[in-house]
This record gives C-alpha cells, structure tokens and sequence, in this order.
C-alpha cells in the first residue's frame, strides 16, 4: 500500500531487488524487528485489554450500585477511551514492526525508520566509514530469547553518526551475516 511518497510498504522489497540486481542476492541482507517485539509491544496490549474488559465486565455488571445507570455509562466511557489508547499505541507499534528495516550492502548500511504515515527518516553509513559493529544484549529476556541490539559506529565521535537498530532475533548470526557481506570477517 502506497500512501503519499513516505509510507509505502512496498518499499522494502522494491530496494531490496533493487540492490540485489545490483550485488547479487548472497550479498544483500534486510534486517527486521523480532517476532518477540510484534507479540509484545503489539498483540500483548489487545489481551491485556481483552483481560481487562472482561474483568471490569463482570465487575461492573455483577454487582448493584445505587447509580447503577452512570456507573454503567462511566465504565462504557472509560472502556472507549482505553481501547482507543491501546489501538493508537499498538498501531504505531505495528508500523515500527512492518516497516523499520536496515538493508545492508557491501557499500553501504541503510536503516530506514517509518514513524508515521508523514515521516520517514533514513540513515546511511558507507562501509569504509564503519569502525565498528557492535551487538548488545540486556537482561534475562534478550539474552533467552537471543534478541538484542546492533549498532554500527562511524568514524566520527558523535552518536549522530552511528546506525542502532534494536530487537532483532538471532543477533549474533545476524551480526556474523553482516560481517561477511561487508567482508569486515576475519
């Protein structure tokens, strides 16, 4: 689906052909978010909102109040306004899912960051300005389920310069993947 020239969710799979006429398919990798952070920051918020409903459902109705009629209508209110809170928050969340990659090339590492249907940011390093690439890991939870953090630094000092692109499953091979198209293996 196109939407005006920034949201478009196609995008990826049109560079990533693209770049593959270009360097060949073994050499061309698209990173992605991990299935983790879709079950968490996305469909967790509609259970949770589910379990919540039910809850205060059973509450609300199986009990007598003395203004039962605007209980009824505070609660109904209320619900509204925190299913509307849950679909906005996990909406943004889907679209970090979707379309937040990072392509890598032998030239170049491209992060492309969708915020919302107007904005779109992309960074880009080229691989000779690359002093490192780091992996990080925090906590029980990353280090379980192997989720974790690769940052590439630029050779110059400021953060500005550097390429981060958070929870992606698998980050060590993906990082050993990375290497190797950037021939930065040893």
């Amino acid at each position: 689906m196109r939407l005006f020239s920034n949201f478009d969710s196609w995008l990826e799979k049109r560079l990533v052909d693209q770049y593959q006429q270009n360097f060949g398919a073994s050499k061309v990798i698209s990173v992605h978010k991990s299935r983790r952070f879709y079950i968490s920051r996305v469909l967790a918020p509609y259970i949770r909102l589910v379990i919540i409903f039910a809850l205060w459902l059973t509450l609300v109705y199986g009990l007598e109040y003395p203004y039962q009629s605007i209980v009824l209508w505070v609660f109904w209110l209320g619900m509204l306004f925190f299913a509307l809170y849950i679909v906005r928050r996990s909406s943004k969340e889907y679209v970090d899912y979707k379309m937040d990659f990072m392509i890598v090339t032998p030239k170049e590492v491209i992060k492309y960051n969708q915020t919302w249907i107007l904005h779109r940011e992309t960074e880009t390093i080229h691989v000779d300005k690359i002093r490192s690439v780091t992996v990080a890991k925090h906590w029980f939870f990353e280090s379980f389920f192997d989720i974790g953090t690769i940052t590439f630094l630029a050779e110059w000092d400021t953060e500005k310069w550097d390429i981060v692109m958070p929870s992606i499953d698998a980050v060590e091979s993906v990082e050993q993947k990375i290497r190797d198209v950037m021939w930065l293996s040893s």
